[in-house]
């Protein structure tokens, strides 16, 4: 019984260092089209304005509901983050600003994990315990919520237009 029990063992461990091999192959894969599409989605947000150029649709839940989702004014911030204007951005969607860098991270663990092997012949490991995503739930949620209200300080959180007037200087003042 001792002997079936090592067999076993070592089979396991076989197919999960084959399953490793794999998944190495696949993130590699899913690191380059990340990467790809993320280059060609910050290029198209650069050149064309999102309002006016009509390349990027409106937000199909405001357009729905009238009200903001948690992601309206996202394209816009990208914008205008792209173009060096971080107030605008922050204006624009609040939590999309302060979510990047939290996004930065969780990117350059993955591109370790992808480019380092490690983890790949061991079984998937939770990334977040229960605990943070369903804070990350809550504040998503509540930010939905209170960026939809009609009063001060509240409305600070929808969406404002910040665009720069033709020969004006936008929002750095003036």
């Amino acid at each position: 019984m001792g002997r079936d029990n090592l067999e076993s063992a070592a089979t396991t461990s076989r197919s999960w260092f084959t399953q490793g091999a794999g998944r190495w192959r696949q993130d590699r894969l899913l690191f380059a089209g990340i990467v790809v599409a993320s280059l060609a989605g910050a290029a198209l947000l650069y050149r064309f304005e999102p309002v006016s150029s009509g390349i990027f649709p409106p937000c199909p839940f405001r357009a729905a509901t009238g009200l903001h989702c948690p992601g309206c004014g996202s394209t816009r911030g990208m914008h205008a983050l792209l173009h060096g204007r971080i107030w605008a951005a922050f204006r624009y969607n609040a939590l999309l600003v302060l979510a990047l860098p939290f996004l930065a991270l969780a990117f350059a663990r993955f591109t370790r994990r992808v480019f380092t092997r490690d983890g790949h012949g061991a079984r998937p490991q939770r990334i977040l315990p229960a605990g943070w995503i369903w804070a990350l739930f809550v504040l998503v949620t509540a930010y939905w919520g209170l960026r939809n209200l009609p009063f001060r300080p509240f409305v600070w959180l929808a969406p404002t237009d910040v665009t720069v007037p033709e020969g004006g200087r936008g929002d750095a003042g003036g």
